[in-house]
């Protein structure tokens, strides 16, 4: 998101010494607001509508046009963002001509005091992005679209300083960066990182992003989001059906010392502040855990959503039938459970396996082992909690259907054997 944050800070600096003229300007202007207080956003419904349509009416591009697209920093040719404050004097140090997008809007349907900071690549398509604004604004039923402000970097910092910057090799001394833009997340409280695509996150390949992600949550009254768009995340709760732990694969490995960015200077100097103060080891942990704690909760909540919304159905004979049977809610539950176990909560973890249906009532094989593996992961549980009679009883139905179904010589059926053994040995 901060892939301009350097060459911002100059902008910054005049505003600092420009904090002796008044920072008020006639109502038909925005407001000059202090480095140091809630920058202002722009709402997720100008966003969606006026924004869009500029896009859209801009020949050579379109709602799939990518945020480097819509505006190419590395030509003096103004794209949608320039273009708006071309003749605009920047209200932030009252001098120049050219002004950030968002400074150029009025109106409180159009912009105000940021809710939230988005952290993304320049890489997102615009209408992701905008899919993803509004997908999350409607999952919290409190948030009104004209009331939802959005700090982008692409539109609320001064893209005309960001491409004179670069032309002239612009540079700041990097402490005074770090402290600037530490500031920013401060004073904004909240960053949503835009995590897309949900199998190959481009957002974890960047130094910036992983940077932005752990900073928001170190920092004392700051809070990360994650959030993707809805066809994304429909996407990877069809996926669960699989192993829960290729969608941890995917999600939880970050690599900060291995992550890009556009600007070398910029990775260098965000690798030289991790590796002197945290450390590599210990920030991709933190954020590794925090994928992993968000992946839990949209689990829980999809399967929570599922449950509730079906209850009792009927099949095409007219019998009723239980919502537990359906495959996909159950492997979802199963999914759910494991996430728990694996967090240590044992307790729920029993909560979820328990409610699947067993193999006597899933007659095909591949149910039948499909209730073996929530056997073996009910013993699993017990046995983590030390309760190893209930942990045989387990292991021994699981052993059961192996036998019946893989036969004595099949290596799942040798590792059931051993799980019996384990406990005995335990007990």
């Amino acid at each position: 998101m901060f892939c301009n944050f350097f060459s911002c800070l100059k902008e910054a600096k005049q505003t600092e010494q420009s904090s002796d003229e008044s920072n008020v300007l006639p109502s038909d202007e925005p407001s000059v607001l202090p480095s140091v207080t809630v920058p202002n956003g722009i709402s997720v419904h100008y966003l969606k509508t006026q924004f869009l349509r500029e896009v859209k009416e801009t020949e050579g591009l379109n709602e799939t046009s990518k945020i480097y697209e819509i505006e190419d920093l590395r030509w003096a040719k103004h794209g949608v963002i320039r273009s708006k404050g071309a003749t605009i004097v920047c209200p932030r140090d009252k001098r120049t001509v050219g002004a950030a997008y968002s400074d150029c809007l009025n109106g409180a349907d159009n912009v105000g005091l940021a809710t939230f900071m988005l952290s993304y690549t320049w890489n997102y398509r615009i209408c992701d992005i905008i899919d993803t604004l509004v997908a999350y604004c409607e999952s919290n039923k409190d948030m009104d679209q004209k009331r939802t402000y959005v700090w982008i970097c692409c539109l609320c910092n001064n893209q005309h300083r960001v491409y004179e910057d670069k032309k002239n090799d612009g540079n700041v001394p990097f402490d005074k960066f770090h402290e600037i833009f530490r500031t920013k997340v401060v004073s904004i409280g909240h960053v949503v990182a835009m995590m897309f695509p949900w199998d190959d996150p481009k957002y974890l390949t960047r130094v910036w992003c992983v940077f932005e992600a752990y900073t928001a949550t170190t920092e004392p009254g700051c809070k990360l989001t994650i959030a993707m768009p809805p066809k994304e995340r429909q996407a990877m709760m069809s996926a669960v059906g699989g192993s829960i732990n290729s969608l941890f694969k995917v999600l939880a490995a970050t690599m900060i010392q291995e992550a890009e960015a556009s600007m070398p200077e910029d990775r260098e100097k965000i690798l030289k502040l991790v590796k002197d103060t945290v450390g590599y080891t210990k920030l991709n942990h933190s954020v590794n855990e925090l994928i992993r704690s968000w992946v839990m909760d949209t689990l829980v909540a999809e399967f929570e959503k599922m449950n509730g919304s079906k209850g009792m159905k009927n099949n095409h004979d007219g019998h009723s039938q239980d919502d537990w049977q359906d495959e996909k809610l159950s492997r979802l539950c199963y999914n759910v459970g494991s996430v728990m176990y694996k967090n240590g909560e044992y307790d729920k973890a029993l909560v979820y396996f328990k409610n699947i249906l067993k193999e006597e009532l899933n007659p095909t094989v591949d149910q039948k082992l499909f209730s073996a593996n929530v056997y073996n992961n009910i013993g699993s549980v017990y046995s983590a909690k030390g309760d190893y009679e209930n942990a045989l009883v387990e292991f021994r139905k699981t052993l059961e259907i192996e036998l019946k179904v893989l036969g004595p010589d099949h290596p799942d059926t040798a590792s059931s054997y051993n799980n019996i053994g384990s406990v005995y040995d335990a007990k």
